[in-house]
């Protein structure tokens, strides 16, 4: 399990969960699959659990070389209640929780699809007291790649930060009208503070990848300082 924001109390328990497509031709349905419990993370009355399941057809045998397409095997995990109940699932490729630990929120999912020519990135966003909540959702939060000045990847987040208030901050992507293509599409980069009853947007800007900054930093900061 990774930390971030390791420098703020632990008031509350705030998790991630990646779940990653990876690319790969489209299979047809699978027609069984075989089920194994990876890990159980506690978030507060609520356990979030990561199941692999792996399909048993014929055709997600390994082929002579030992590969088998990544399209045979999937995760997903599954938020239960202090009964045992599965209140909310989410799957995927892959399936990690995060510990962040932060008042504002109880429980985050980070769901993640990677394709030959595009990709997605949303966060979706509980309260855990005194049940769970949807916060919100944060669709295309900026990349690594984007936000380092393509030194790095683009299938990682760059994650949730604070600002000097202590306030928990993310800035993700929104189209400017509706693009015939992602290679045409334009963007601006928008800030959105994460409270207790919502998300509030700290406004807009332009997107320049070779000069990007959060919220409140100069363009030409320092790229190494970053809250993690």
């Amino acid at each position: 399990m990774r930390t971030l924001l390791g420098a703020v109390p632990a008031l509350s328990l705030t998790l991630m969960v990646f779940l990653i497509p990876l690319a790969g031709s489209p299979m047809p349905p699978c027609g069984g699959w075989e089920e194994e419990e990876l890990s159980v993370e506690q978030a507060g009355e609520y356990e979030v659990k990561i199941f692999r399941s792996s399909c048993l057809d014929e055709g997600c045998s390994p082929d002579d070389r030992g590969w088998i397409d990544p399209s045979c095997f999937k995760k997903d995990a599954r938020i239960l209640d202090s009964e045992g109940d599965v209140v909310a699932s989410f799957e995927g490729d892959e399936a990690e929780v995060v510990d962040l630990a932060h008042p504002a929120v109880g429980l985050v999912l980070l769901v993640r699809n990677f394709g030959a020519s595009s990709h997605s990135l949303r966060y979706v966003l509980y309260s855990t007291e005194p049940e769970l909540k949807k916060l919100g959702e944060i669709n295309s939060p900026i990349n690594k790649w984007q936000a380092n000045k393509r030194q790095d990847t683009e299938r990682e987040p760059d994650g949730f930060y604070l600002d000097r208030q202590g306030d928990l901050l993310i800035d993700r992507l929104v189209e400017r009208g509706m693009a015939s293509s992602n290679a045409l599409a334009e963007y601006d980069v928008e800030t959105l503070k994460v409270g207790r009853d919502g998300l509030t947007s700290l406004g807009r800007r332009d997107l320049d990848v070779d000069a990007y900054h959060r919220h409140g930093q100069a363009s030409e900061g320092p790229p190494g300082r970053r809250q993690q």
